[in-house]
């Protein structure tokens, strides 16, 4: 019966952290959105280029 607390017990642990991991992932962060006279854009997150469009 202690066997199979224990598996309960690693199992809801192993998930819980998957789950906080995903949530950490998926919190916004600070970035910076350029946007040029012709309505292109371009945006940076740490100084990094993540995304670019032109509308």
């Amino acid at each position: 019966m202690q066997r199979n607390s224990a598996y309960s017990t690693v199992a809801f642990l192993l998930i819980a952290s998957l789950v906080s991991m995903q949530t950490a992932d998926a919190l916004p962060k600070k970035g910076t959105l350029r946007i040029s006279g012709d309505n292109s854009w371009v945006v940076f997150i740490d100084g990094k280029e993540v995304a670019k469009g032109a509308n």
